[in-house]
C-alpha cells in the first residue's frame, strides 16, 4: 500500500500553469535548484519541473525528477496549498532527503 502518492492532478502540466508561476511567482535559488512558488487555485499543493538539456542526458534529468517529485510525495501533506515549479540547475544528483531539505528551505519550512 503506497501512502503518499502523487496523482496526476497534484502535477502542473498546463503551460499557463507554468507561465503563471514564472512571471507571478516568488523566485527563491536553493542550492541547484530554481524555486516559483504561487497560491494555489487548488485545495493541494501541486509540482512541475523545468529542467533543461543542459543539466545532463535524459537518465540523469529523469532521476533527478523522480528523486524530486518523492521528495515532494514525501512532504506534500506539510505544504502549504502552493504550486512549486522547480527549474533545475547543473549538479550532481542528490538523495530524496537533501531534496527533501532544499524543498522545505524553498517554501519556508525550515
Amino acid at each position: 500500500m503506497v501512502l503518499f502518492s502523487l496523482t496526476s492532478n497534484e502535477r502542473i502540466r498546463k503551460s499557463a500553469d507554468f507561465e503563471r508561476a514564472f512571471k507571478k511567482g516568488k523566485r527563491k535559488t536553493v542550492g541547484p535548484l530554481l524555486m516559483y512558488t504561487i497560491e494555489s487555485e487548488f485545495p493541494y499543493p501541486r509540482i512541475g519541473f523545468s529542467i533543461p538539456k543542459r543539466v545532463g542526458n535524459a537518465v540523469r534529468r529523469n532521476k533527478i525528477r523522480r528523486r524530486c517529485r518523492e521528495a515532494f510525495r514525501l512532504m506534500k501533506k506539510d505544504l502549504p496549498n502552493i504550486d512549486i515549479v522547480l527549474s533545475v540547475r547543473p549538479h550532481d544528483v542528490f538523495s530524496v532527503v537533501e531534496y527533501q531539505a532544499l524543498i522545505a528551505t524553498g517554501v519556508g519550512l525550515k
